[in-house]
This record gives C-alpha cells, sequence and structure tokens, in this order.
C-alpha cells in the first residue's frame, strides 16, 4: 500500500512540475518503472509524464522512456486528427437526425499550455434508447469496434488510429435521484458556432458541473483517475471568473455533493495549482481532510485503515449500494422469471409428446377419424407400445 500511495504521489508531483512548468529533480532509487509506466497509463497522463521526465533522461531506462515517448506521440497524433474525426462524425449524426447530446470533447486540450497535455479524451454522446442503436450503428458503418461496455448505461468505441467515442443511453450513475439531477444538466445543452446544426453541445458552465458531480461519484467508487481531477482544475481555472458560486452550490446540493465535491476541487488545486493559488487554499483547510481524500484516490479505495469520513460521500456509497442490491435482486428475479418461463415451456412440450394433437394420432390411428372420442384409449395405447420399445432396448 505504501509503494502504491508513493507511486501515486509521484506520478501527481510530476504531472504538477509540468503543470506548474518547474523543474523537478527526480530521486530515482526507489522507482519501478515499469509500475509507474502502467500507473501513468491507468490514469491517462502519460503523455504529460513524458514532458516532466524529458530532463531527467539519465534516470530513466531507455525502454521506459521510449515508452513514455509513444504515448506521447499518440497524444500529438490525437490532436492533429481529433477535431477533424469529431467534426465528421457529428456532421453525419446531423444529417442523419440523430439525436444526441455533446458533453465532453476536444475543446479539454485547449485550456492545457500543451495540448498534447491533455492526451486523448474521449468524445462523450449522451442519446437516447430508441436512437442509441442509431448511432451506434454508424459508429460501425465508419470503422468504430466496442472497446468496453457500462453495463446499462453505454459503451466506448475506439477504432485503430482514431478518436474513442463513449455513447450512452442514460448516465452512468446507479442511484435514480443522482442520475435525474444529473439529467437536468444535460437540458443546458445548446447548439454552438462550430458544431453541426441540430447537435447540442454543454456549455463550459455545464460541462464543469457536470465534471464535479462525476468526480464526486467516481471517487466514492473508488474509481476516479487522475485526469479527471486534472481536467477539472483545468476546466475551473479557466471559467471561475464567470461562474455563479451560488449556482455551484445549489446545483451540487441537489446531489447532496456540495461539500465533497468542493473539496476534490480545492485537492486538484492541491495537487496541480500554482503556488498562488494553493496560498488561497491552505488559509482556510485543514490539511488532514485533503490527505484522506488523496489517500482513497491514490490507493483506489484498497486500504482498510484509511476510513472515510465525508458525510456526502458516506450517504452516496450507502445510496449506492442500495441501488446495486435492489439492481442485483431485480435481475435476480428477471433470471429466476426467465428459469419458470424455460420449464413451463419445457412442460408444454413434454404434455405434447405425451399427449400428440388429434391430427397427429389420426395417423398412427386412422381408426380414430371415426371415433375422435377415443383419443384418450389410443393415447394409452401409444405410450404403452413406447414403453414396450423401451424395455426391450433395456433387455438387449
Amino acid at each position: 500500500m505504501k509503494q502504491l500511495l508513493y507511486e501515486g504521489r509521484f506520478l501527481a508531483e510530476i504531472t504538477a512540475n509540468v503543470v506548474r512548468q518547474e523543474n523537478l529533480k527526480i530521486v530515482h532509487n526507489r522507482i519501478d518503472w515499469e509500475r509507474i509506466y502502467r500507473l501513468a497509463d491507468y490514469h491517462r497522463i502519460a503523455p504529460v509524464m513524458y514532458l516532466g521526465l524529458l530532463g531527467n533522461g539519465e534516470v530513466l531506462p531507455d525502454r521506459w522512456s521510449q515508452r513514455f515517448f509513444l504515448r506521447y506521440q499518440e497524444a500529438l497524433q490525437y490532436g492533429v486528427k481529433c477535431e477533424a474525426e469529431e467534426q465528421t462524425l457529428l456532421k453525419l449524426l446531423s444529417e442523419k437526425k440523430a439525436f444526441c447530446i455533446v458533453f465532453s470533447n476536444s475543446r479539454v486540450r485547449s485550456l492545457y499550455p500543451l495540448p498534447e497535455m491533455a492526451g486523448k479524451r474521449p468524445l462523450g454522446l449522451l442519446t437516447d434508447k430508441s436512437s442509441y442503436s442509431m448511432v451506434k450503428g454508424f459508429l460501425i458503418d465508419l470503422g468504430y469496434e466496442t472497446a468496453n461496455t457500462f453495463q446499462g448505461f453505454g459503451e466506448s468505441m475506439v477504432k485503430e488510429q482514431g478518436i474513442e467515442v463513449e455513447i450512452y443511453h442514460t448516465l452512468p450513475f446507479i442511484v435514480p435521484a443522482f442520475q435525474k439531477e444529473a439529467s437536468w444538466l444535460m437540458d443546458t445543452a445548446e447548439e454552438e458556432e462550430g458544431f453541426p446544426e441540430g447537435i447540442p453541445v454543454l456549455p463550459l458552465e455545464s460541462d464543469f458541473l457536470f465534471r464535479m458531480a462525476r468526480a464526486s461519484y467516481r471517487y466514492v467508487t473508488d474509481s476516479l483517475k487522475l485526469w479527471e481531477m486534472l481536467d477539472l482544475m483545468m476546466f475551473h481555472r479557466k471559467i471561475k471568473d464567470s461562474l455563479s458560486l451560488e449556482n455551484i452550490q445549489a446545483q451540487m446540493k441537489d446531489l447532496g455533493i456540495e461539500d465533497l465535491s468542493w473539496k476534490l476541487l480545492e485537492l486538484s488545486y492541491f495537487w496541480f495549482g500554482s503556488k498562488a493559488e494553493l496560498k488561497k487554499l491552505e488559509q482556510k483547510e485543514d490539511m488532514t481532510v485533503f490527505d484522506m481524500l488523496e489517500n482513497r484516490i491514490l490507493l483506489m479505495g484498497q486500504d482498510s485503515d484509511n476510513q472515510e469520513k465525508n458525510e456526502q460521500a458516506l450517504q452516496l456509497a450507502e445510496q449506492i449500494q442500495k441501488a446495486k442490491a435492489k439492481a442485483q435482486k431485480k435481475e435476480e428475479k428477471n433470471i429466476l422469471k426467465e428459469k419458470r418461463k424455460e420449464s413451463r415451456a419445457e412442460f408444454r412440450k413434454m404434455l405434447r409428446w405425451v399427449f400428440p394433437d388429434y391430427h397427429y394420432m389420426c395417423t398412427i390411428y386412422p381408426k380414430l377419424e371415426r371415433l375422435p372420442v377415443l383419443l384418450p384409449f389410443f393415447w394409452c395405447c401409444r405410450g404403452l407400445r413406447i414403453l414396450k420399445r423401451a424395455l426391450k432396448r433395456q433387455e438387449k
């Protein structure tokens, strides 16, 4: 656990120094570069790590230097084509009158000092269940394949040397109340200049609020990654002067996460913010609060000693558990219902075999055509004949 925490903090420190454009001298005697690379890949910050390691090339083995460079190169190439591919796809959806809302796209790259620092960010589309198959079909026609499935919500689709597209028919929150409140943010989507006609896009403030909500939810489910925290800070830094603090508090309060979401935003500044931004935060908060948040994120919830203390996180976790239990119970009920349906079908099939219909029996016993009332009698005759054959086979 201590090693994982050390490695997570190492990633955050390197990333912060790149964002702040500061130099860092790496003490490398405790570094397992294979683990660092895999962890950076998991958190989707390998391109930023490459920039941070450039000035410390002597400590990085050639094998891992090359791998970090490949991730950085992918991010560069992605930047060249991602906007064009996004426009091509959205234009097709516009022409086909497919309903969808763009809730995340490549504009996040413009928030970084260097666009390639953002790496590969997915294009996020929310559609409805009736349009979902259509949108997925268009993606398949363009060469996309399913890379990951979000059970009950949607899937992630990619193509070779292409962008990643996440399509959802339902926002990926299992708690109905949370999903409903988050869905209201989607109602603020509107058409923007630079996007095809008929394709609404979340405005920057709603995009930021959605990221706040998603970060809180993923924190509680131990799936929050460093790239999401970094994007959160970049968005807030860009639009904070035009943000309505009252609106943020009201929206997050409706979701029941006004304190938790703000703490996560502050933690993102502690990790990646400038010295001036850090000074503002350090004056008003107890640092032990952020230690707990940091440990849970970097350890991915694996540390049983790090007990969650944030009331809103505990409440949301309880809601998620209840929703999961309810969903599981419903699934078990559906499975049982399906088994009963199959059992009834098997029973009916057996009955049809034991007691064939009248027309079939007439082909075996022609006399039955003249005396239909004897159908039960001939059923017995057929049954005895089958039983007699079975007994003879056993004797042999």
